[in-house]
């Protein structure tokens, strides 16, 4: 269990064996497909995911299994930076919820920091090309 879960949230997986075999690319747990994933930008969005009601998306709230279409729509061509929050009574499976959402819409750049200043690229960032300057969303566009 524990070594699925830690796939779970490593949320880019890269499968590919021989130069003849297709690339995968999986974003979450059951999400893959052929599609290379789109460039990173440095905007840098927090989610908070409190015990029960919508999720924080910054300042606003969105239902917790809309935030991946929300990020996305704003986001079209790129990878904002996520750090997800919970609090301490948050249950896994809302998380997941959570998770699973940003895996749907092909979202990666995620990770466990909340921190209002981080600057840290996400760890599955880090290796993806940066975006062309110009290439994010307005900060009103998330909100």
């Amino acid at each position: 269990m524990r070594f699925r879960t830690l796939i779970f949230f490593s949320t880019l997986c890269v499968i590919g064996a021989t130069a003849g075999a297709q690339t995968l690319y999986c974003y979450g747990d059951d999400v893959c497909d052929t599609r290379q994933p789109l460039p990173t930008v440095r905007d840098r969005h927090l989610i908070r995911v409190p015990p029960a009601g919508p999720c924080l998306l910054d300042s606003g709230a969105v239902p917790c299994s809309e935030l991946g279409a929300k990020l996305r729509a704003a986001y079209p061509a790129s990878n904002p930076q996520i750090g997800l929050c919970s609090d301490r009574e948050t249950s896994f499976a809302r998380i997941i919820e959570v998770q699973r959402s940003l895996g749907e819409a092909r979202l990666l750049c995620l990770d466990f920091d909340c921190g209002p200043n981080s600057v840290e690229w996400a760890p599955a960032c880090r290796d993806l090309p940066v975006a062309p300057f110009g290439l994010h969303a307005t900060p009103s566009s998330t909100s």
